[in-house]
């Protein structure tokens, strides 16, 4: 996981689906202000709460840290 952000953000992904969130998705591209991106998790979560639905949106990027970082 210190070489690279992409394994966290697999290892991000993998807990947000095993945690319950509705939906997971990887490398989202989206365009803003004529600049082209990608983010690494969309997780959603959707509940109903009392008198309402709860609907919640994490949006994850994930980067390379120090390589002493161990956990």
């Amino acid at each position: 996981m210190n070489e690279t952000g992409f394994f966290l953000q697999m290892r991000v992904a993998k807990e947000a689906h095993e945690a319950g969130f509705d939906l997971v998705k990887e490398e989202i591209a989206f365009e803003h202000g004529g600049q082209t991106a990608k983010l690494d998790v969309l997780a959603e979560i959707s509940y109903f709460m009392g008198k309402g639905y709860f609907r919640a949106f994490i949006f994850i990027e994930s980067k390379r840290h120090s390589h002493d970082y161990n956990s």
